[in-house]
């Protein structure tokens, strides 16, 4: 009996109520509740109590004028795996970072556990990148988790060029392509909007169980086509890419051949909006040329320096080099300063990209106003396979009214000393936008190329 009464005492003796509710639950002791949770109604029990305490849902379910007689409670659309995890974080507050947060955030909102459904939603917005950005939109978007929508929204439209290419785009729902494609936020080409409505139609097809036909295609883009902002492609990717896909009439080819040659001077139905690749966002770059290393490098590369702007500008994001022949993660984290070395913004940040070209973005959270004639200075930290350098820096580049001055040597804010920075260059450029009326018309506004 002692024994017993010792083993009794090891878990209620000295332990918090959390202790003591998380053995009760491991061990099934004093249960009053039995719920069949999942396909195949795995029997899990609770305790009415605890559940009553932590949600206004098993309140109402328990306690209420409508409330359940029967002694076991059928959850069919939760899998026991994540019952239990809602049931731990009730019952004693467990760390579920690093579980299927997905799944987790349906449990907590199905039944209203607040700081759980923040905990997940908090999670889930860290680990966006390309290939889940999309994913986690339309999730956010079926359980109207707005706090998710706008942190992968963010993203999306942030890296608008590989997430309309990635294989999620194809999975996302109507209303969340129609937000994404309309939005002038987002950045990228407008030949990879037209792509990518087009794939997404042909994943939607086949979803559907319908045959790929172009009067399947274009009855399930519906008016969503006209959202391409064909001001923003050029005539020969029209011809080469969009009339000959045999998506849009012949009329309506026809007319849009008549507005390219000045013929018309509208689109009928097409946005008449300018292409949003460079609508809002003008590019710096520092270098003349790409320098192609023989071998890959594998190491933390460190690249600062300071400049100094002729005009007031948003500071958006920066254009690092990147390998062009695999796919790679960089890890990224960097500081932009002024004068005084207070810290104007920060980038902190894991971004995964595919081999089709030297350069990625990566945006500030939050854009920076940078007064004019004013030093600034920029240190980024880069870690990854990289093959790609810059060559031949530019003391001086000039975009529309805009002048960039940079100087490769900076203040080390770490240090406290003045350094140069002349091993290789992994900062390609900066992304900036002018305050309305300070932008000058540019050649690259509809079509922007690295210079080389």
């Amino acid at each position: 009996m002692e024994t017993d009464g010792a083993t009794v005492r090891d878990w209620q003796d000295g332990k918090c109520l959390a202790e003591c509710s998380r053995y009760m639950l491991e061990q099934q002791i004093g249960c009053d509740i039995v719920f069949l949770v999942g396909e195949n109604r795995q029997q899990i029990r609770a305790h009415k109590f605890i559940l009553i305490s932590r949600s206004p849902v098993f309140q109402a379910m328990f306690c209420g004028p409508l409330a359940e007689t029967q002694s076991a409670i059928p959850i069919p659309d939760i899998e026991p795996e994540t019952f239990q995890l809602l049931l731990s974080y009730m019952y004693y507050d467990a760390d579920i970072l690093g579980t299927d947060s997905l799944r987790v955030l349906y449990a907590a909102k199905k039944y209203c556990v607040s700081d759980l459904v923040n905990i997940c939603r908090k999670g889930l917005s860290k680990i966006v990148n390309i290939e889940n950005a999309c994913q986690l939109l339309q999730y956010g978007w079926m359980l109207d988790e707005m706090g998710l929508v706008q942190a992968c929204l963010s993203f999306v439209l942030n890296n608008g060029e590989l997430c309309l290419k990635s294989e999620g785009m194809g999975k996302l729902s109507r209303d969340c392509v129609k937000k994404l494609i309309e939005a002038d936020d987002l950045i990228a080409d407008e030949i990879t909007v037209w792509n990518a409505l087009i794939n997404w139609a042909h994943a939607t097809c086949r979803q559907q169980q319908h045959i790929v036909t172009t009067v399947n295609i274009r009855e399930i883009l519906g008016d969503m086509l006209y959202s391409v902002r064909l001001r923003g492609i050029s005539e020969e990717e029209f011809a080469k890419h969009v009339s000959v896909s045999d998506i849009l009439s012949k009329e309506e080819v026809t007319s849009i051949f008549h507005f390219y040659h000045g013929a018309s001077k509208i689109l009928k139905q097409f946005s008449m909006k300018p292409g949003r690749s460079h609508h809002k966002y003008q590019r710096c770059y520092r270098f003349q040329s790409v320098l192609v290393s023989s071998g890959h490098i594998l190491k933390s590369t460190e690249n600062y320096f300071s400049f100094i702007v002729s005009a007031p500008i948003f500071l958006c994001g920066i254009i690092l080099f990147k390998s062009r022949t695999s796919k790679q993660r960089y890890v990224i984290s960097g500081q932009l300063l002024d004068i005084k070395e207070r810290v104007i913004n920060e980038i902190n940040a894991t971004v995964d990209t595919l081999p089709d070209c030297e350069t990625f973005d990566v945006m500030f959270d939050e854009k920076a106003h940078l007064n004019k004639n004013e030093t600034f200075f920029l240190s980024v930290n880069v870690s990854g396979i990289n093959e790609c350098f810059g060559s031949g820096e530019q003391k001086r580049v000039t975009v529309g009214h805009t002048t960039f001055s940079f100087q490769t040597q900076s203040y080390n804010h770490k240090t406290g000393q003045w350094m140069s920075n002349h091993g290789l260059q992994t900062i390609s450029g900066l992304i900036f936008k002018t305050p309305r009326g300070n932008r000058a018309p540019s050649r690259f506004d509809c079509h922007s190329k690295i210079p080389w």
